[in-house]
């Protein structure tokens, strides 16, 4: 006996193969698999064109290859449903035992390029390429083993092998199914999720915020329904959940106040439009653009590049500064002259020198005021708007200052310096 002969348990398809061996090489399967194939490949060009020509021609390749093509798998779907079709009628003349080894390794290849198709599309991260590696090894081990007969095998020894959890009895084989299944919905339910929030951030009939809250709900409603699905499949009963989301409303009313008030701040902020993605904003000392919006926190961007994570708590408790509620923003310079110095000058001076900025709105204008007396001279207040606020409000603030300061040198008008008078107590007078 050889050793190909000694793979394969009685009964299973390597062994109906070898014996197929002895009435002669089924060449005409092997024309049908070849004619399967070609059609197949035509199909998923066909396709891949009809997908080009949707999203805008032929230079949106790139687009359809890394969102609805990576790793494209139409090709291996076709080939499988043409092959599941194929069996029947080849099995009319002979055992397809050829047809249906094809048909076991493209059913392979397509759970393997669909699943890695989901999760390219809800997690497209470098984790997702390692995940998906696993997975098609697992797949392959599960195609061997099914084509060897041992596969029948390996899940009998997994459903004898039980455990018991309270009251309940599970076996191992129990357990890797409910895990896949559940793995599945909530795959597809990412993968479903992505679709829509895309089409909504998409639809410019609706507020920014409102899509973004009907995303995050999609979301929050799809995985929900994913769960409940799964353990359904896997045959748990679904009511006994409202034990565990009693104890989880408890949680949250107990343990959780602080997580739940910025959830629920997040859909207030969302949904009362106070803030938008690309708002200038100040919160505290923190001054920079808002970024992303999200159900718990708000992300911040300051003009340095960091990010600040402020909870949505925060935004909806405490005073926020918005300053592309107007389109502008109001930047101050306070300066002192020495007595003497003539104000109608000062003040027209002032104004000039901020009409000057080409970032300085001219409606509202700059304007100029006499602030009071001080100490060492006359204090005077010099305010203005600036257009894009996103852009820094130091570098206008900085230029009109260097303006003022060479208007003033210009025209004689001292900064004065601070002038204090020492007496010397307990000596004697001088001679």
């Amino acid at each position: 006996m050889k050793w190909y002969e000694m793979i394969g348990a009685p009964g299973s398809l390597w062994a109906q193969l070898l014996d197929a061996r002895e009435t002669g090489a089924p060449w005409w399967q092997i024309l049908v698999i070849i004619a399967v194939v070609a059609v197949a490949a035509l199909a998923a060009q066909v396709w891949l064109g009809r997908a080009r020509r949707i999203r805008g021609g032929a230079g949106a390749g790139g687009a359809v290859d890394t969102l609805t093509t990576v790793p494209r798998p139409h090709f291996a779907v076709i080939a499988f449903v043409l092959l599941a079709a194929a069996r029947p009628i080849v099995e009319l003349w002979e055992p397809a035992g050829i047809v249906r080894l094809a048909l076991i390794f493209a059913g392979a290849l397509a759970v393997i390029r669909v699943i890695v198709h989901l999760i390219w599309r809800a997690f497209p991260t470098a984790t997702s390429t390692a995940i998906a590696r696993w997975l098609g090894l697992l797949v392959w081990i599960g195609v061997v083993l099914l084509i060897t007969g041992y596969l029948d095998l390996l899940v009998t020894e997994l459903d004898e092998t039980v455990m018991r959890i309270g009251k309940q009895t599970l076996s191992l084989w129990d357990i890797l199914r409910g895990a896949f299944w559940i793995g599945l919905t909530l795959l597809g339910a990412l993968w479903a999720s992505a679709i829509l929030e895309g089409k909504l951030l998409g639809a410019e009939a609706l507020h920014v915020n409102v899509r973004v809250v009907l995303a995050r709900l999609t979301r929050a409603a799809l995985l929900l329904v994913a769960i409940l699905l799964g353990l359904s499949l896997v045959g748990l009963d679904v009511t006994a959940l409202s034990v565990f989301g009693g104890a989880l409303g408890i949680g949250l009313g107990l343990g959780l106040q602080r997580i739940a008030s910025n959830y629920v701040s997040g859909f207030i902020i969302l949904l009362e439009r106070s803030l938008r993605p690309g708002d200038m904003v100040q919160v505290r000392e923190h001054y920079g653009r808002v970024t992303e919006i999200r159900t718990r926190f708000t992300v911040i961007r300051a003009l340095n590049g960091v990010e600040f994570v402020v909870p949505n708590e925060m935004l909806a408790s405490e005073m926020v500064q918005n300053f592309s509620a107007s389109g502008s923003a109001k930047v101050g310079v306070q300066v002192q002259v020495a007595y003497g110095s003539d104000p109608e000058l000062v003040l027209r001076l002032l104004r000039e020198a901020a009409a000057a900025q080409p970032r300085v709105l001219a409606d509202p204008g700059p304007a100029a005021f006499l602030a009071g007396f001080g100490a060492d001279g006359l204090n005077f207040d010099l305010a203005m708007r600036v257009a894009d606020p996103e852009n820094g409000l130091m570098s206008v603030q900085s230029a009109v200052n260097l303006a003022v300061l060479r208007a003033f040198t210009e025209h004689g008008i001292q900064i004065p310096y601070p002038q204090r008078e020492v007496r010397m107590l307990g000596q004697a007078p001088s001679a």
